[in-house]
């Protein structure tokens, strides 16, 4: 594997999270240079029997908290399929 992609978010208290795009990887962090050494360290865990991809990059998507529901920043209301009970 030449490059490993994660996708990266952050969370509504500022914590991010980072989860590899096609393996199953996921580590977080309370700040930007924290995440990128425990995706570091996460990925030589991973692959300490096999060779590690050449690359490591990230794919920011940034979210925030509406009435408890997680999504995209500018996603319209109207997309979202309700969690409430009916």
């Amino acid at each position: 594997m030449k490059e490993l992609v994660f996708e990266v978010m952050q969370e509504a208290d500022g914590s991010y999270t980072a989860e590899a795009l096609g393996e199953s990887i996921f580590t977080q962090a309370d700040s930007w240079d924290e995440l990128k050494a425990n995706v570091r360290e996460a990925v030589q865990a991973f692959y300490f029997d096999s060779a590690a991809p050449a690359s490591i990059s990230f794919s920011q998507k940034l979210w925030k908290d509406a009435e408890h529901e997680r999504r995209p920043y500018g996603t319209p209301d109207a997309l979202l399929v309700s969690r409430t009970p009916r």
